[in-house]
């Protein structure tokens, strides 16, 4: 099975979403899989506000009000979280791309800003991320020098807005099922055994056969 996760650090809609994924993949036992976590920077026209608190704003598929509810039910604590700039803490999803440490840094990042309210555009706060994850410490601080990956960056929202894809988060499971909006943890699990039972094969006359 390949989940690829279109995501920002900035947006709480997609912690949760990534939250509910990593709590469907283990109850689910799923083995078989790739996780490919795609960056998707948002800019200010994807801000939303509630008594000065911005938000953001998944255009097409929740209104403002609707997010705010969701966001109120779910997380009250997003107002307390001030605005970063998450380009750093992309840099170092790429270089934890490399290192086959995806998982485990986006977990941690997400974790930090929203759970442990700390500021993800520090370097020494990434750092100490990506040592924590076993992330080489002198490779992790020259990418942050240098921002060597600011072309993947850009290009995996522009790969995202070609293919029609201008809301986070988006998740998207063996490329023709996708999901632009805030997905509950069952909502998850039902998407993985629909595909699992999709892709199931049968033994039939010696060969194998999908259904």
């Amino acid at each position: 099975m390949r989940i690829e996760f279109w995501l920002d650090y900035l947006c709480p809609i997609s912690y949760l979403t990534h939250k509910n994924l990593m709590d469907a993949i283990d109850e689910l036992g799923l083995k078989n899989y790739e996780l490919y976590y795609r960056s998707y920077i948002v800019n200010e026209s994807c801000l939303v506000s509630n008594n000065d608190n911005p938000v953001i704003d998944k255009r097409g598929t929740l209104k403002s009000k609707d997010i705010l509810e969701l966001l109120d039910r779910e997380f009250p604590k997003y107002k307390e979280l001030p605005l970063v700039n998450t380009e750093l803490a992309h840099e170092l999803a790429h270089l934890a791309k490399r290192n086959d440490l995806a998982k485990e840094y986006n977990t941690l990042v997400l974790k930090s800003y929203f759970e442990l309210g700390k500021d993800i555009s520090d370097k020494k706060v990434l750092l100490d991320i990506a040592k924590e994850i076993g992330i080489d410490y002198e490779l992790a601080k020259q990418t942050l020098e240098t921002k060597c990956y600011i072309k993947q960056i850009i290009s995996n929202k522009e790969n995202a807005l070609y293919k029609g894809i201008d809301e986070i988060p988006h998740l998207r499971v063996n490329i023709k099922n996708n999901y632009n909006k805030y997905l509950s943890k069952e909502e998850i699990k039902e998407v993985f055994s629909k595909v699992l039972n999709n892709n199931k094969k049968v033994e039939y006359c010696g060969e194998f056969c999908d259904f």
